[in-house]
C-alpha cells in the first residue's frame, strides 16, 4: 500500500481503537475492521474521500500504521494523512480508553470459523461489499486482507452476488 506511514509506541490494540474512534470524529463512516495476525485494517468513506489504514505490530508497544486518502476527482492529499496520524497521537497521549462494542455497534462480525464462538477478526457495516469465497450452510467463506478467510453468518447479506451486509432483522442480536 503506498501511502503515509507513522510509527506509534503503544500496542495494535490501542492504535486501532484511537483510529477508527478519529475517523469516526473527523466524519468518516467505517465500513471494515480487521484485526488479527498483529495486523490491522481499516476502512472508511466520508463523501468523496476514502480511507485505507493498515497497521502492523512491530513490537509489542510499536504499530506501524499506513494511512492512504483517496479524492475521486482529486490528488491525495498529504496533510489530511498527516492531521489523522496527529489526531490518532494525541488520543493515545492522553490515554483515553473506548468501549470497543460501541465502536463496532451495528457492524457484523467476521469470524475465524463457522461458529459464534470462534474470534472474531472482523466486522463488516451495512452495505459494505465483502468478498464470498463459498457458502456453508448458514454461513459464508469471505476474503479477508493477506488472503486469510473468514466466515459471516450468511443471514447478515445481501444477495451472494452483491455480498453486502444488510441490517438485521428486529430482535436478532447475533451480530
Amino acid at each position: 500500500m503506498v501511502g503515509q506511514q507513522e510509527s506509534f509506541s503503544y500496542p495494535l490494540n490501542q492504535v486501532l481503537e484511537a483510529a477508527v474512534f478519529d475517523l469516526r470524529e473527523m466524519g468518516f463512516s467505517i465500513f471494515r475492521i480487521e484485526k488479527f495476525n498483529q495486523n490491522g485494517l481499516i476502512r472508511a468513506q466520508w463523501q468523496d474521500t476514502s480511507v485505507s489504514a493498515s497497521l502492523e505490530t512491530i513490537t509489542p508497544r510499536l504499530t506501524k500504521v499506513t494511512c492512504k486518502l483517496h479524492r475521486d476527482h482529486a490528488a491525495r492529499e498529504y496533510s489530511s494523512e498527516e492531521e489523522l496520524f496527529t489526531t490518532i497521537r494525541e488520543r493515545l497521549k492522553q490515554g483515553q480508553t473506548f468501549n470497543w462494542e460501541e465502536l463496532v455497534a451495528g457492524m457484523a462480525k467476521i469470524h475465524t470459523a463457522s461458529n459464534e464462538n470462534s474470534p472474531v477478526v472482523g466486522y463488516v457495516a451495512t452495505g459494505a461489499e465483502v468478498e464470498i469465497i463459498e457458502e456453508e450452510g448458514e454461513w459464508c467463506k469471505v476474503a479477508l486482507m493477506d488472503n486469510f478467510r473468514g466466515y459471516m453468518r450468511l443471514k447478515h447479506l445481501g444477495s451472494a452476488k452483491e455480498g453486502a451486509f444488510k441490517p438485521p432483522e428486529e430482535g436478532d442480536t447475533s451480530l
